[in-house]
């Protein structure tokens, strides 16, 4: 990268729309490198567009939902496109709107990693609770059937080939 490489990606990230802390840059670009060097001039405003497309949200919602959750803005996005949809499609639009708005790491993901998530979380919970509780989509699962009152620490404890990890 040269030095006016990093200069855009800075501008880009710590000015409108995105406007991030200088702190949160440096965070960054210290924890992934890699995915700080992947940011070009269209990842946020293509990301914004779909965001807008796929969840009907307002630029500054979309804004503030990279800005948020940073790992969003070097998610591939027939990837964060497919996520999406699996949402919508368990969730309703409402309920995959709110799981976004919550927890935005949820279409950062894998679409596969979501789903399969979402296939055996649906064994056990009603899914709507997942649109209350966005967080428990990213848990280890086995945490996750304990916080829900599916089975008690102990229980783990003896048996954690039994339950299904992360």
């Amino acid at each position: 990268l040269t030095e006016s490489d990093v200069v855009m990606r800075v501008q880009l990230l710590t000015s409108p729309p995105l406007s991030m802390a200088p702190r949160d840059v440096a965070n960054f670009i210290t924890i992934s490198p890699e995915k700080f060097i992947a940011i070009n001039k269209d990842t946020v405003p293509n990301m914004e567009t779909l965001l807008h497309e796929a969840l009907d949200m307002t630029r500054g919602e979309a804004y503030d939902l990279m800005a948020q959750s940073t790992s969003l803005m070097w998610s591939a996005l027939p990837d964060v496109r497919a996520a999406i949809k699996l949402l919508k499609d368990a969730l309703g639009v409402q309920g995959a709107k709110q799981v976004v708005r919550v927890y935005p790491r949820a279409i950062a993901v894998k679409p596969e990693t979501l789903q399969m998530r979402l296939t055996e979380f649906a064994k056990y919970f009603d899914l709507k609770e997942i649109a209350a509780h966005p967080r428990i989509l990213m848990m280890p699962f086995w945490r996750a059937m304990i916080r829900q009152g599916f089975c008690r620490q102990q229980e783990v404890e003896l048996q954690p080939e039994q339950m299904m990890t992360s």
